[in-house]
């Protein structure tokens, strides 16, 4: 009876070990690293939300297919190209801008070429989606006016 405790014991132990090395992974420095922002950007999404005095005034969905989204490449350097192309009565129009960025936490900062202001726009990222939120406010007739811009980006 000795002899078959052990043995049980023996093949207990044996299974909880391989079940341990089965779901244990190997640490790869890859898996803890957050995803990068690097890479070219396709627009899938848009949505414009316009608040007087913090209530909603209703939302507008962007119209994104062939002739109107807006692309953006973020280079490792700093440097950023955005293609933009707009159809409006039959036309496609398109421009091309480019410039530096820089991010800070959830901020990414972007600063055109040829001009001085910096456009910052709160995003979220993972491996395959990066979504922007831009909030712009002013005062229109004594009341608080917020258009706040969503957009969201698949990774190319």
């Amino acid at each position: 009876m000795n002899k078959l405790n052990k043995l049980k014991t023996a093949i207990l132990l044996t299974t909880v070990l391989l079940t341990g090395m089965l779901f244990t992974s190997c640490s790869n420095d890859d898996d803890s690293s957050e995803p990068s922002i690097v890479g070219t950007w396709l627009q899938v999404s848009g949505v414009n939300e316009t608040f007087r005095d913090n209530v909603s005034e209703g939302r507008t969905n962007e119209t994104i297919d062939a002739d109107n989204f807006i692309r953006v490449t973020l280079n490792a350097d700093g440097t950023f190209t955005e293609f933009y192309s707009e159809s409006y009565n039959g036309e496609v129009k398109t421009t091309t801008d480019k410039g530096t960025y820089v991010t800070n936490g959830n901020m990414l900062s972007l600063t055109y070429e040829g001009e001085d202001q910096t456009e910052s726009v709160e995003f979220t990222l993972t491996e395959t989606e990066l979504t922007t939120v831009f909030e712009e406010g002013f005062m229109d007739g004594g009341a608080e006016i917020r258009n706040v811009i969503t957009m969201t980006f698949a990774r190319q």
